[in-house]
């Protein structure tokens, strides 16, 4: 869903070490790298946390709704840390993959 929602295209993996380890896809701008990086990692906390939830409070994840959740709490994180940078939230939902390439 990630993938598709940034327009990277098809991803074939099977394992999670390989999406973490990758480097950001098709850029060289430290801010994109970054952006991609905290992207990433806002997806596992949010595996991890869910999982958590569903083992030992017995809730359940909405499939649907990780995106939105993705969105929302990845865009939060980075914005705040972004010293200098605005991230437009509708930027943000449409074409995230413009941040690869800014400076």
């Amino acid at each position: 869903m990630v993938i598709k929602w940034w327009n990277l295209g098809t991803y074939s993996t099977y394992d999670i070490s390989d999406i973490l380890s990758d480097s950001a896809p098709t850029t060289s701008s430290r801010f994109g790298i970054k952006v991609w990086h905290a992207l990433k990692w806002v997806v596992a906390y949010l595996i991890w946390r869910n999982q958590n939830d569903m083992v030992f409070k017995g809730k359940s994840w909405s499939f649907p709704g990780a995106l939105n959740e993705i969105q929302i709490i990845s865009f939060e994180w980075i914005s705040s840390r972004a010293k200098g940078k605005h991230l437009d939230w509708f930027t943000w939902l449409s074409s995230p993959s413009t941040y690869l390439s800014s400076s």
